[in-house]
Formats: structure tokens, sequence, C-alpha cells
């Protein structure tokens, strides 16, 4: 199963309620111990935008107030959590009666941004804050923050056995 759920994390993701999500002590978000990503998948109506890179929904990066609010609200859609390094996220909706599913790059959230004054975010220039947005690398983002993160340990059989007695 764990095997399973890292190939999950980074090809399609997997589908979890935000009360899944936890948050680490950088505000970082985890699902069952691995550094994630959460997107909502369901475009619904917008899904054209988000596929043209224009608006659309965001993804988050950390627990930041979009995300408070969400909880607040009781706005539990059905989120993604994602380790994949690619940019491209899986989203569905429709086009008048067409439905679509397709890979789109969609923008990190500011607020996440802003939450981790990432690269500088929170007293840089209105421009320079755009070019963070549009320049967002995940997988420099996942190697950047990848020390907060405890390694979970390799059950693998080639593991050294322990020299701890029985007691």
């Amino acid at each position: 199963p764990l095997q399973q759920i890292i190939i999950d994390l980074e090809t399609e993701g997997i589908e979890v309620n935000l009360e899944d999500v936890e948050v680490n002590s950088g505000c970082l978000l985890t699902y069952k111990g691995y550094h994630v990503v959460l997107y909502i998948q369901d475009h619904g109506m917008y899904v054209t935008h988000s596929l043209k890179g224009q608006s659309g929904y965001k993804f988050h990066i950390a627990d930041c107030d979009k995300l408070d609010e969400m909880r607040r609200h009781g706005r539990y859609y059905r989120y993604k959590v994602s380790s994949n390094k690619s940019g491209q996220f899986l989203v569905t909706g429709y086009s008048g009666e067409k439905q679509i599913e397709e890979y789109a790059r969609l923008k990190v959230c500011k607020f996440c941004l802003r939450k981790l004054n990432y690269d500088g975010y929170n007293h840089s220039s209105k421009p320079v804050q755009e070019k963070i947005v549009d320049e967002f690398d995940i997988g420099k983002y996942f190697s950047k923050y990848s020390s907060f993160f405890k390694e979970l340990p390799n059950s693998s059989n080639d593991s050294p056995t322990s020299s701890y007695g029985d007691n």
C-alpha cells in the first residue's frame, strides 16, 4: 500500500477531503507523511480557462489564508494531493455539454507564497511577485523544502539488521 501511495502521488494524485491533509510545523502540507501540493481537480465550467492558463483555480503549497477560509465556511470540496514535480495537473470540467479531462499548468496560490515568504515574496515589488508566480517551479519547491520532512523508513529486505537486543 505504501508503494501504491507513492506511485499515485507522483502521477495522478490522490483525491482527499481537506481535513485529511495535515500541516507540519513549517505550515507545509502533508498526506500520510509525504510532502504534497493540494489542488481542486473539478474546474467545472472554468476548465477551458484553466487549460489556456487564464485564471482558474490555484494549487496550494502551504496552509494559507485561503485554505483557512475553506475550512471556516465548511467548503470541503474534493481536493487532490500530489507530489508530481511536472507542474501539470489533471483537471476536469465541461464546455457546453462536452466533458473535458486534460492536464493543465495551474498557478501557485499567492496566499501560500505570502505565508512562506517564498523567495522573498513578501518584500518584493508587484512585478517581482508576479515573476515569482509565473516562474514557480514545483520541483525546485519540493527540493528547497525537503529538509522539513522526516524520511520515511525503508522497509526493504536489504536494510541492515538492528544491533539492538530483543529486550
